[in-house]
């Protein structure tokens, strides 16, 4: 604590950019006057009135707050009076070339922590509904986390092991490599901030589908590039899936209009966003 706050009265910069409430606090309350401090925020609040109030209470003396979409610029904006909140969205790095799918593999993903908020149990559901119409579909999760165990102990109940498989965590070079085996990406969070996991798959011709109830793939996705499913209706994403699954022509279609989509977040044009931040016009 004490080596951080020496650091940051010491530091000769003309920005510190900090990623956690707690160096927020740091930097806003020990920074030279003259440094211009940016404060950034990747999650979703879910409406949490504590955690609201501990992210706004870090941002005393911080001069911007970068938000990763429109919706929580606009509400942390009304919130924070010497703080202006800017809208920046997370950035595709290296968007590869748009792959048309030849064969269907009856393959899918989902990528991120086992934990609730990812909402892995409805779509342990969802691929046993999926078996009915297809018995050889096969869904393989990446990530790790403390649900594990559960999910293992579902997946067991209901008789899916051939059909799910918890794969752990995967280096990132390694899994893009990987994803172009899988004809659909799933997600079941209940909450996301940004979906970009969401536009790593859309940038790797692989089409989405998520439950509307998550705002990152509410901003991202809609009717033309992905699927979309209202009210967490279960039977409607596994019939989604099961439809895609059969019409590999609407596949194209649909990965098609997600691939252009993705590629307004490229790097080169996103970072244009931060320069313009860091000149502070």
């Amino acid at each position: 604590y004490l080596k951080n706050i020496l650091y940051i009265e010491e530091v000769n910069s003309k920005y510190i950019i900090s990623t956690r409430d707690f160096h927020n606090k740091l930097v806003g309350n020990n920074k030279n006057r003259d440094i211009i401090a940016i404060a950034t925020e990747h999650n979703y609040h879910n409406n949490d009135e504590k955690y609201i109030k501990k992210l706004c209470d870090s941002c005393n003396n911080i001069d911007y707050l970068v938000l990763v979409s429109e919706e929580l610029r606009d509400f942390y904006d009304k919130k924070l009076n010497d703080t202006k909140c800017i809208y920046i969205p997370n950035v595709i790095e290296n968007i590869p070339k748009y792959k048309n799918k030849t064969k269907i593999n009856n393959k899918l993903i989902s990528i991120g922590r086992l934990v609730e908020e990812k909402g892995y149990e409805d779509l342990i559901d969802i691929v046993e509904l999926i078996k009915k119409e297809k018995n050889n579909i096969q869904l393989d999760i990446y990530g790790d986390g403390p649900l594990k165990n559960k999910l293992l102990s579902k997946i067991k109940k209901l008789n899916l092991n051939d059909n799910i498989k918890l794969c752990g965590f995967c280096e990132y070079d390694i899994l893009i490599k990987k994803i172009n085996e899988y004809d659909l990406y799933l997600m079941t969070s209940y909450t996301e901030s940004f979906g970009l996991v969401l536009l790593e798959a859309m940038s790797n011709s692989i089409v989405c589908i998520a439950f509307d109830e998550a705002n990152g793939a509410k901003k991202l996705l809609s009717e033309k590039n992905g699927v979309l499913v209202s009210n967490r209706n279960k039977e409607e994403f596994a019939n989604n899936v099961v439809n895609l699954l059969n019409d590999i022509n609407k596949i194209n279609k649909i990965s098609a209009k997600g691939y252009e989509e993705s590629k307004k977040y490229d790097i080169n044009l996103i970072k244009n966003k931060w320069m313009d931040l860091l000149k502070c016009k």
